[in-house]
Formats: C-alpha cells, structure tokens, sequence
C-alpha cells in the first residue's frame, strides 16, 4: 500500500495490471497456490485433467506448422513427436487454434505457417499466407538496478527466532509472511521522454525487490543474504 500510495502521490493512477491502458501502478496477479508459486499447467490443466473427456495433453511433441486454408482460417496445426521426429502429425480444431508458445516461439511457429514478411519466408521456399510483420515488436526486458532503501534500526525487522517460526510456519502450514508475495507484486509503467516522442506505449516498467542484508561494521558495505 505504501508504494501504492507513493506512485499516486505523484500522479500515477492505480490500475488492473491486466486492463487496457497499461499506464500507472498496479498490483501484479501471480500464480500461487496455499503460499506456493506453481506453473500454470498445476493451476489450470491438472485440477481438470481427468475429468475433462474432450481434454487431451500431448508432451515432448513440438508444431511445426499451423494449417490455415484458402479463406486464411486456422483449421488445426502439424507436429512431430520427441521419439518420431520423422513422421507428421496432425490436430484439427472445430473453433480456434490457440498460439501460445512465448515470445519467440510463437511468431517462429507463425513464420513456419507462411504468415510473417515476405522478404524472409520467400528465400527460404516458405509459401506466405499473410505478409506481415511478425516479430518486429520483440523487446527484450534491460534491467538496471535502481534506488536502494535502507532500513534503520528502528525498523520492525523480525529477529533469528522470529524468522526460524516463520520459516517452520510455512512449511508446516504453508501461510505466514514467506508465503506473501510482498513487494515483489507491486508494478508501474511509465512513458520515457522517448515514448512521448513516440506516442507509443509506456517503455519502462518498476519492479521492486527486498533483501535481507548483513552490513559490515568495519567497511560499511552490505551483503545480501
């Protein structure tokens, strides 16, 4: 909430971290379960994964290309499997067929599939679907370490004891303060003078960290834990 009410303080409004305009502070959304980051096939696939008839999980298998017909409809998509990677295989869809394969893999997949710039599918006998330009907003994540905030020795800081019933807490009834995400979900986007220039979207994101640090008396340097 403080750094909430910080951000605000100098204009940022408070936003869904989800919603359309992506500008201000938020409270970022994680995949935890019982105080426990999980992935999301634990979250989502696996709670349905038996009791689901028309759900069916295929791992150690890889698309190779997403079949789109003469109306450029994505009607299924061809893979291999790990074991017979010399033999295709085929899934159709009634409905969609949904990319979801990260940042680079997903417009690799769609290049395979003919839909990205002609000058590059064309040299390499890729027959184009749609001449777009996929993957040329790829933007890689530059990070800087920032400000540093030191705790004073008034600070609430729990003592070795305290921390060792914390720690014993969490793995006996996974609650308590390790499981609380803290203030690691806290996020911001801004614009830079160069996205105003630009009137494109915010260019730098804030992420904030805690660490636990021993000062050393002598030298006064820190060392995180």
């Amino acid at each position: 909430p403080s750094l909430i009410a910080a951000f605000q303080e100098i204009g940022y409004r408070q936003l869904k971290c989800n919603g359309q305009d992506q500008e201000g502070v938020m409270r970022a959304q994680t995949t935890t379960s019982n105080g426990e980051r999980i992935s999301a096939n634990s979250a989502y696939i696996k709670p349905i994964g038996r009791s689901r008839t028309n759900l069916r999980n295929i791992t150690n298998a890889t698309v190779t290309r997403i079949i789109i017909d003469a109306s450029k409809r994505a009607t299924g998509v061809q893979f291999v499997l790990e074991e017979d990677r010399n033999t295709t295989l085929t899934a159709t869809a009634s409905k969609e067929v949904i990319v979801s394969a990260g940042a680079v893999h997903s417009p690799h997949i769609l290049s395979l599939s003919g839909v990205g710039p002609r000058e590059f599918l064309e040299p390499l006998g890729i027959p184009v679907v749609s001449d777009l330009s996929v993957g040329y907003n790829l933007q890689d994540h530059v990070s800087s370490g920032g400000v540093y905030y030191t705790l004073t020795d008034t600070a609430q800081v729990p003592n070795i004891n305290q921390r060792m019933d914390h720690l014993l807490q969490y793995i006996r009834e996974g609650n308590g303060p390790l499981s609380a995400t803290g203030v690691l979900q806290v996020n911001a986007f801004g614009r830079s003078q160069y996205a105003r220039a630009m009137g494109d979207y915010p260019d730098i994101q804030w992420v904030f960290d805690s660490e636990v640090v021993i000062r050393n008396l002598t030298t006064g340097f820190t060392t995180p834990l």
